[in-house]
């Protein structure tokens, strides 16, 4: 089982691409995909519950599990993770995160029933947040982020300029942002166009799903995916769609 929607909070909007709940039972397993996001994750088994910090993934995981699991996750948009948590070098890593939350025994408790509790498990995650934040820092931050947002890996020398700043100086911030560089940002920003666009044009030749997804050509796709997931474009198409 899998469900998402749209965050509540309005201050965070921008910060946050979801809110997702999923459930996992015995033998259950998933595939996970690189996507330039960072999430806070909540996961509740019989043994307790405990809360993550999950760094950008630049790396496919499959997992599997040998118990019922119920997780209550917020996806931060890439880049804005960096204005509430400012660990460093945490790709590919779920950091517990369980001290920081004040009101951790009660989200404990509502975790019996993430779906029902899922709007008051929100409230507590997010007024959390913004206990971490100072509003005009973040609101700078905020512009900063959505600019660097922007940029094309190709077009990074213009960029800069445009934002009166040196090369080194984006490339520094934009990595202290995002947790990768902007060469990692526009591929993955085209392999999030690429599963998008595929999961409704299934039978599509490859040489048109490039151009439809900001590719120079199939073999660019082909590369892309390979790098980003692991896994050949119809290799993973078969993996997500059974096709």
């Amino acid at each position: 089982m899998y469900l998402e929607k749209k965050i509540g909070h309005h201050v965070l909007k921008d910060s946050v691409n979801a809110i997702w709940l999923s459930r996992m039972t015995a033998q259950d397993s998933t595939f996970v995909l690189p996507d330039g996001t960072s999430d806070i994750i909540i996961k509740a088994t019989s043994s307790g519950t405990k809360i993550f910090l999950c760094g950008v993934m630049t790396e496919t995981a499959q997992m599997t599990t040998t118990e019922t699991k119920e997780y209550w996750a917020l996806r931060f948009n890439p880049g804005y993770m960096s204005l509430f948590f400012k660990f460093d070098n945490i790709q590919n890593q779920l950091i517990e995160i369980d001290q920081l939350f004040s009101e951790r025994l009660e989200i404990e408790d509502l975790m019996q029933d993430p779906i029902a509790n899922s709007n008051r498990i929100e409230t507590l995650v997010t007024n959390q947040l913004l206990k971490s934040i100072d509003e005009a820092e973040f609101k700078n931050k905020t512009k900063l982020i959505q600019q660097y947002s922007q940029v094309q890996f190709g077009r990074v020398d213009l960029f800069s300029k445009e934002l009166g700043v040196s090369r080194r100086h984006f490339s520094r911030n934009f990595r202290k942002y995002f947790g990768y560089d902007p060469r990692y940002f526009s591929k993955i920003k085209r392999f999030n166009k690429f599963l998008e666009y595929t999961q409704n044009h299934k039978t599509q030749s490859l040489s048109n799903v490039a151009l439809e997804c900001g590719f120079y050509d199939q073999s660019d796709l082909n590369h892309t995916v390979k790098e980003v997931s692991g896994l050949s474009p119809k290799a993973l198409m078969s993996q997500l769609y059974n096709t």
